[in-house]
């Protein structure tokens, strides 16, 4: 047995350090101008990448390690791009970050050896776009560090040796998960409250926090699709559901009444309210339906609950059938069936808004047939596949966390039993694989909006609204 001495010795070298980053200079001209009719959000500063553009560093790091290079859009695109990524000093082959229809603060990274990391420090990245033509804007470099969160400007992450787990929870209280006012938002606002318990007051003050960056004076400032600002307003269906969580962390914010009246104006007269594009989409059931329980019972109004309970049934007459569940529907058509995050909106808006509405036999069977088809096809390793059911599609988490965050939630509400509640369990485990270094969860289909193209072929990102579901469940099975 080694002496005590010894041991306290050792146990010196057991201790944890996080992950490092590696701030960014800009070391070309670059505009900060965004396109006409839109705007960055928080005032935060973006350049446009038009030409060649050179990002320096300050510091050296020794010894040697890898890192990750990292950008992060400011500006929603409707278009793909390309960006080629090359070291001015050193033979590393330049690599392609691959941009996708992206969202605003969405990240993108290219990997780095430690020889590569070091040439990337002593002469800076360069940044050369190769496909798209619309406007291409990053978050700049912040070097007041006010502002922009250290983890979305450009950076050199370099992995410490904490957990990814505590990592994860470092990030979705740093602000590097913060995301434009929408539904992504609403996924991490959800996520930080359902986490509060285990982050305590980091996970109130977060939220906090953030809340003040849309409500600076006590109006609602925001940018809404397109990065077109819409202060003072709702622009979609999708904007509906931060109110959810703003109503479960302060049931008397004067912004509630404001959700209540455009969720009753943009109703039909069947009581419908219909997602973007005039069509019924399963986000709806978590986006719209969710948020008008939650408001039913923080406005004390039965009318927002038979509301909400018009939005649930109405996705199920047109999207549920048995062994399927399609994401979209409008007139006699409909698509994208079993994606696993349409069935994951679904889930989570029928289990969410059922924590507040009277209980129906109608809206639990609902659940019941929905969880079966999740269970059915889930695969051995606890996650789905992009499309459920068709392995070919590849993983796909933020579907995986939004499904089993559903499944747990059911097993607590007593909707559903405990082979739902142990099936979550293993989608969390096997989500952890897919944790960053400094804990942002990879393996993220993108938006709808790219096509079933896109979808089904594999292509995969970093999503902070992901790490919104998977806070979620990990609340769930806590």
């Amino acid at each position: 047995m080694l002496p005590r001495r010894s041991l306290l010795l050792g146990s010196s070298f057991a201790f944890a350090s996080p992950a490092t980053y590696h701030l960014s200079l800009l070391r070309s001209e670059v505009s900060f101008q965004p396109p006409s009719g839109t705007r960055i959000p928080f005032g935060w500063k973006a350049f446009r990448l038009e030409k060649p553009t050179i990002l320096g560093f300050k510091a050296l790091i020794r010894p040697a390690e890898p890192s990750r290079f990292r950008l992060s859009v400011a500006l929603d695109s409707a278009e793909p791009s390309k960006v080629e990524v090359y070291l001015p000093l050193g033979n590393w082959e330049p690599a392609v970050m691959d941009i996708r229809f992206p969202g605003a603060f969405e990240i993108f990274e290219v990997e780095l050896d430690p020889e590569a990391t070091q040439a990337a420090l002593k002469g800076g990245v360069g940044l050369r776009r190769i496909e798209g033509s619309a406007p291409l804007m990053f978050l700049a470099p912040d070097p007041t560090g006010d502002t922009t969160p250290s983890e979305l400007q450009p950076h050199l992450m370099v992995a410490g040796n904490e957990t990814r787990r505590r990592e994860f929870d470092a990030r979705l209280v740093s602000g590097a998960d913060l995301q434009p006012w929408g539904w992504k938002l609403g996924c991490v606002l959800d996520g930080l409250l359902d986490l509060e318990k285990p982050l305590g007051r980091k996970s109130r003050q977060a939220f906090d926090r953030w809340l003040k960056l849309f409500f600076p004076s006590g109006a609602l400032v925001y940018e809404g699709l397109g990065n077109v600002p819409r202060d003072g307003g709702i622009d979609s269906a999708g904007s509906v559901l931060p109110f959810a969580a703003l109503a479960r962390r302060d049931p008397r914010h004067p912004s509630l009444a404001m959700a209540a009246a455009w969720c009753r104006k943009n109703a039909d007269v069947s009581g419908v309210i219909l997602d973007r594009d005039s069509v019924l989409d399963t986000s709806g059931c978590y986006t719209v339906a969710y948020p008008l329980a939650v408001l039913s019972s923080a406005l004390k109004d039965s009318q927002l609950a038979r509301l909400s309970e018009n939005q649930l049934l109405a996705r199920q007459r047109k999207l549920a059938e048995a062994g399927a569940i399609y994401t979209r529907g409008a007139g006699g058509q409909t698509r994208l069936k079993n994606w696993s995050r349409g069935i994951a909106w679904y889930l989570l808006g029928h289990v969410r808004s059922l924590a507040y509405l009277p209980r129906t036999a109608g809206l639990e069977d609902a659940v019941r047939q929905a969880a079966s088809l999740a269970l059915r096809t889930q695969r051995p390793d606890g996650l789905w596949a992009c499309f459920a059911g068709e392995e070919e599609t590849g993983v796909e988490t933020s579907g995986s966390a939004g499904i089993a965050a559903a499944l747990a939630l059911g097993a607590r509400l007593k909707i559903l039993g405990p082979e739902a509640l142990a099936a979550s369990r293993r989608t969390a485990s096997a989500l952890e694989r897919f944790l960053t270094p400094d804990g942002f969860l990879s393996a993220v289909a993108p938006d709808a909006r790219a096509g079933e193209t896109v979808l089904r072929g594999g292509y995969r990102c970093h999503g902070q609204f992901a790490a919104g579901l998977y806070a979620q469940l990990l609340g769930a099975i806590a």
